[in-house]
């Protein structure tokens, strides 16, 4: 329909033009032409989220939720959102909730390792990890590994790991920036935030409020990819 292909322009400006202006414009349009499409609201509070815009994010993904009250991924995503909005508690509570319609749900797991990792729960971090490594297998699991580091040698046996799975399938560059980030080689990270940058990096829509770079985020150098991100004030 309509709605779907004009949602689906606004996710592709979003997500890989990083074009905001005209992202939102399409999600707006894609809601105009059907306001009961759930997966418009779900990708325009995606987008109102990584601009900083909780509250519109989350009004978004709970009328989505309504559209759609089986939907795992809506579900998941208000866990994701309240995740960005840095209210940890609420985040977990809401991915508990949805793996209770599925507990297997991969997306879920992902959200909840996120969560534990800022709340500083180590031993729950290791355990989602390892739910996370038996649904999708350990090379799956890999990208994630730099919230599970807790000292150099796991940080550079991380990377090994990483740069041999990068040989055989695609891996973010952002994903080698946050493990050499959690033991303090900061220069590599910012090698790898370059990389990441000039890929355009999936995971950089996100970066003027995903938590996960909070470790990079009083560096000089971040303040400088935040500026040529362009993100609306």
């Amino acid at each position: 329909t309509l709605a779907e292909a004009r949602a689906s322009l606004a996710f592709i400006r979003y997500l890989y033009d990083w074009d905001w202006e005209a992202a939102e414009k399409e999600f707006i349009r894609a809601i105009e032409i059907n306001p009961n499409y759930a997966i418009s609201r779900q990708y325009y509070a995606q987008f109102l989220s990584s601009m900083g815009r909780s509250d519109e994010a989350l009004m978004e993904i709970r009328r989505a939720q309504e559209l759609d009250p089986l939907s795992l991924v809506i579900s998941a995503n208000e866990g994701f959102f309240l995740f960005f909005a840095r209210q940890y508690d609420l985040a977990i509570a809401q991915c508990r909730k949805t793996l209770e319609m599925d507990p297997n749900f991969l997306v879920a797991h992902l959200f909840l390792l996120d969560c534990y990792y800022q709340k500083g729960l180590d031993e729950e971090v290791r355990a989602e990890f390892q739910i996370i490594k038996e649904i999708v297998g350990e090379a799956a699991a890999l990208p994630h590994i730099w919230a599970v580091v807790t000292s150099r040698s796991e940080a550079l046996e991380a990377i090994n790991k990483l740069e041999k799975l990068s040989e055989q399938r695609y891996v973010g560059a952002a994903n080698f920036a946050l493990v050499y980030a959690s033991f303090g080689e900061m220069d590599k990270a910012f090698q790898w935030m370059e990389k990441a940058y000039e890929q355009r990096d999936s995971w950089f829509p996100y970066l003027k409020m995903g938590p996960p770079f909070d470790i990079l985020r009083d560096d000089p150098r971040y303040q400088d990819l935040l500026r040529r991100m362009n993100f609306p004030e």
